[in-house]
């Protein structure tokens, strides 16, 4: 059975005891003179873990091959074997012992071999005796040769042979001549100028002589060669014996350390070294001397608490005492150098001891942050101005969002008046009108508890008071007050409300601490200012167009507004006489489609003829009106549920019965409740609404009569968002045409933009539902330029870097506007228009692929459009300039594959004509 364990013999007991009790290291070898078990004295004797003896194949590292037979076994088969040995530790040191050896196994290759190791008591000088002198030789790790006295050598141990890398036979009977030795700078060493031969001349030692020497290989080792000679009886030499060591480590190191020796003078990071105990400086390099202004001898006598003011000496020693005593590697901390001339400057420093010094040194790497700490403080600058900005742009979105949703006035004018306050530090805020009687009529107003008003309703603008000052000179007005004797001093800004061209009014706000006054204080109220104008003249025009209008503009149709009403008289009419009354509300089929593939001109002349076929079928007493863009409701009095559907069929009838013209075949769905079903106009409506809803949803071209079983109808909350959300979206596309309004130049800049960045998704692949959400986008692209003011949007001159600054602020405010009523990608594509494909647009500055799809093709849409058009400020260009200039910054202002698109459209003709 194979050898396991000497433990796993019979008498398994015995052996255990022996084997644990016997002081002398054993090892069990199998037969291919692996190791198959070890003692704990043999661990300890050898330095090495059990499991790094046990599984060893030979050779064996702990002892030195040559004192033992060789190939083919290492251990004799059979019968014992003892000899004087060197072990060498796995640390490196050796031991002089006695190996015994005792075969296993009775078979012609033996079943192993059982060996004890001894130690042999140390004793002052080499061993006694020829064999121990051997060993020992055979064990230095340094190569050892003997020269006899006409310097050929005549023996070697086995390190000479490994160092060399040549065999015994090619060592004996040479000379250093054989292996051409050259010295550290390339020259070759002459054959009586080595230091064997010199030792035998001299008779004096050649210690530490670098020499290379050429291998067979042709490669040059380099050593470090001892001479020592042997006298003899005579009084000469009688031989030489030389000791050399392979220092290509050595020497790397020190070619190492020589270049970063260099490399560290050269450096523009100081560093200096000193003594750990004493803290003298004993080398510093060049950026050292050129950054701290002392010359080279005074920073030898100093210390570095010369150097560094912001530390005493018992600060400095708790850095300094972790790395003395080991407990750290390395430390790093921040603070000031000290020039020679007093001044200062923040630096980096790292330390770390070098222990392999005597004494030892702590080396510190000094680093000059002046620029970091710089750019932090620039950096932390920039951050404190971009929350500012971000507080004052969320403001400014706040109260754009509720002008463009045409909120109540007076609600706008309170929450401007609280975000002013708020934004601006102040304690109190109001907004006052300029009556023709010269006085303030406050119309807003908000404050922390217990402030005063901004304002005092009624006050007089003949007074020295804001409102007065601002009524005075039509500028912002700024005033200082102190409230007591000595002590408070508080700030009062006030800035013009302008409708139009006509002075309006003014907000101000009051008790801001003077120390917390910002110098741009009026400017900033001037932005809540022309939101306010914004919102005084869209209230106006809203009353202006209440008494002017009472039908829909495209198709002489009543319009909503005028629906709403009758809507209401006549439920309330039909139930207080117990009559009948029913509502039709109609919706063309796919309108939106006429729109995306003919556009809006055509769709126009779409609703307007729809109109007059509903027209004619209304009767004598009905209604018919617009409330939508391709929505329709017809009141019927007198008129029950059947009755209405029928009406309503007719309608849908005369819809698809002829052909529109440019167009083809329509159709329209119509839903119908009456009175029995809803006794409230509003619940009338919304039922009715459920069942166009009904009929959209089942085929389209119906007319559908609700029926509570049949239809399911949105809830109040839904009606409701769904009707917000349309409101709010027709809302910002007014407010977008009004910016386009502003100027001439610029009438249906956003409807043409919108126009071609559909066309040009078209041409890209996209679907026409993407398509239109991208024109609805384009629509209100320009939004944000509501909180510009008109003296920078149509200055004629080079604006300035702040005036550049608010207009760019527009992309990313308009997006803001219509978070809440677009989707997530198309606010993307508002706020990313102004982008560039070469990372230099704005307002984040992203480049290439990171720019959203929709964004690419809007950039290129506005552009064209800008081209193409009339300016003041310049002459339209033709179609092929405007194509030319867009392939000259295809890759740098525009998404290569929008320009490309953009050329196969005009190819094709399908670009709208410009307007």
């Amino acid at each position: 059975m194979p050898l396991r364990r000497l433990t796993d013999l019979p008498a398994g007991a015995l052996a255990r005891a022996l084997f644990e009790a016997i002081p002398d290291g054993v090892l069990v070898l199998d037969a291919d003179g692996v190791v198959v078990d070890a003692s704990e004295a043999v661990c300890e004797m050898l330095g090495y873990p059990r499991d790094e003896i046990i599984g060893r194949a030979p050779p064996h590292p702990w002892w030195v091959d040559g004192m033992l037979p060789a190939a083919p076994r290492r251990f004799p088969a059979a019968g014992a074997r003892e000899a004087p040995a060197v072990l060498v530790r796995r640390d490196g040191t050796t031991i002089p012992a006695v190996v015994r050896s005792v075969a296993l196994g009775d078979g012609p290759d033996g079943g192993g071999n059982v060996v004890v190791l001894g130690r042999v008591p140390s004793a002052p000088g080499l061993p006694l005796g020829d064999e121990s002198y051997r060993a020992v030789v055979a064990a230095v790790h340094e190569g050892v040769v003997v020269h006899g006295p006409d310097g050929r050598i005549v023996s070697c141990n086995p390190s000479a042979e490994r160092i060399l890398r040549v065999a015994s036979d090619e060592i004996v009977g040479r000379d250093w001549a054989h292996w051409d030795a050259v010295r550290e700078d390339g020259s070759a060493i002459p054959p009586h100028e080595n230091p064997s031969t010199l030792a035998a001349l001299t008779g004096r030692p050649q210690n530490d002589v670098v020499m290379g020497i050429r291998t067979p290989e042709g490669e040059v080792r380099w050593i470090a060669v001892n001479a020592e000679p042997v006298p003899a009886d005579d009084g000469g030499v009688a031989a030489v014996v030389a000791t050399f060591s392979d220092i290509a480590g050595r020497r790397q190191r020190e070619e190492l350390v020589s270049r970063l020796g260099r490399i560290l003078e050269q450096s523009r990071d100081e560093v200096h070294v000193f003594d750990s105990r004493t803290l003298r400086l004993v080398q510093v390099n060049r950026a050292a001397v050129t950054n701290t202004g002392y010359p080279m001898a005074d920073l030898h006598r100093m210390t570095p608490l010369d150097l560094l003011p912001e530390l005493d000496p018992d600060a400095f020693a708790a850095i300094v005492e972790p790395l003395r005593t080991g407990d750290v590697e390395r430390v790093q901390f921040e603070t000031v150098h000290r020039r020679r001339d007093g001044t200062t400057y923040p630096v980096e420093v790292r330390m770390q001891l070098v222990g392999s010094e005597s004494p030892p040194v702590i080396a510190a790497v000094v680093l000059d942050i002046t620029a970091r700490h710089a750019a932090e403080v620039e950096l932390r600058g920039r951050e404190a101005e971009n929350r500012r900005l971000a507080h004052e742009q969320g403001a400014l979105r706040r109260v754009a969002t509720a002008v463009a949703l045409e909120d109540d006035p007076q609600s706008v004018f309170d929450l401007v008046c609280e975000e002013a306050v708020r934004l601006i530090g102040a304690s109190g805020g109001g907004l006052v009108r300029f009556e023709d009687n010269r006085t303030a009529s406050a119309v807003g107003a908000w404050s922390v508890a217990g402030a005063p008003p901004a304002f005092g309703d009624g006050e007089s603008l003949d007074g020295e008071g804001l409102a007065a000052l601002v009524a005075r000179t039509a500028r912002a007005a700024r005033i200082d007050t102190r409230s007591g004797e000595g002590a408070h001093h508080d700030v009062a800004v006030a800035a013009p409300v302008r409708a139009g061209e006509r002075l309006w009014g003014a907000i101000g706000v009051t008790g801001i601490a003077h120390e917390r006054a910002a110098p741009d204080a009026a400017e900033r109220l001037g932005r809540f200012a022309e939101l306010v104008g914004i919102a005084v003249s869209n209230a106006e025009a809203r009353a202006r167009l209440a008494d002017l209008a009472a039908t829909d503009h495209l198709t002489g149709l009543a319009n909503h507004r005028t629906f709403q009403e009758r809507l209401a008289q006549e439920v309330v009419r039909a139930a207080r006489h117990g009559r009948r009354f029913s509502l039709v509300l109609l919706d063309l089929d796919h309108f939106k489609r006429v729109n995306d593939d003919l556009g809006h001109q055509m769709g126009d002349a779409v609703i307007r003829e729809a109109a007059r076929r509903l027209g004619a079928l209304a009767r004598a007493g009905d209604l018919m009106a617009r409330v939508g863009g391709d929505e329709f409701a017809w009141l019927m009095p007198e008129t029950g549920g059947m009755e209405a559907w029928r009406a309503a069929d007719r309608a849908r009838e005369a819809i698809s019965a002829e052909p529109f013209t440019g167009v083809g075949q329509l159709t329209i769905s119509a839903g119908v409740c009456d009175l029995d079903q809803a006794p409230q106009h509003s619940e009338l409506f919304r039922l009715a609404d459920g069942a166009l809803y009904w009929a959209k949803q089942h085929g389209r071209d119906v007319a559908f009569l609700y029926s509570p079983e049949v239809v399911e109808v949105l809830s109040d909350a839904e009606h409701a968002e769904r009707l917000t959300r349309l409101q709010a979206l027709q809302s910002i596309r007014v407010l977008a045409r009004a910016v386009d309004a502003k100027d001439p130049s610029t009438r249906q800049h956003s409807e043409r933009v919108s126009e071609v960045a559909k066309v040009l998704a078209t041409a890209l692949g996209w679907s026409p539902d993407d398509a239109s959400a991208l024109r609805d986008a384009g629509l209100v692209h320009d939004v944000g330029k509501i909180a510009v003011p008109d003296a920078i949007l149509f200055k004629p001159d080079r604006l300035t870097e702040e005036e550049f600054q608010r207009v760019r602020a527009h992309a990313a405010l308009g997006a803001e506007i219509v978070a809440d009523v677009l989707s997530n990608a198309q606010v993307a594509w508002v706020r990313g228009h102004h982008e560039r494909w070469d990372g230099a647009g704005y307002p984040d500055g992203l480049a290439g692929e990171g720019i959203p799809v929709g964004a690419r093709i809007l950039t290129l849409a506005d552009a064209w459009d800008v081209m193409t058009s009339a300016r003041p400020y310049g002459v339209p260009l033709s179609r092929e300039d405007a194509i030319a200039e867009c392939r000259r910054c295809s890759g740098g202002q525009f998404w290569p594959a929008a320009v490309a698109a953009l050329e196969r459209v005009l190819v094709e003709g399908g670009l709208p004509d410009e307007r």
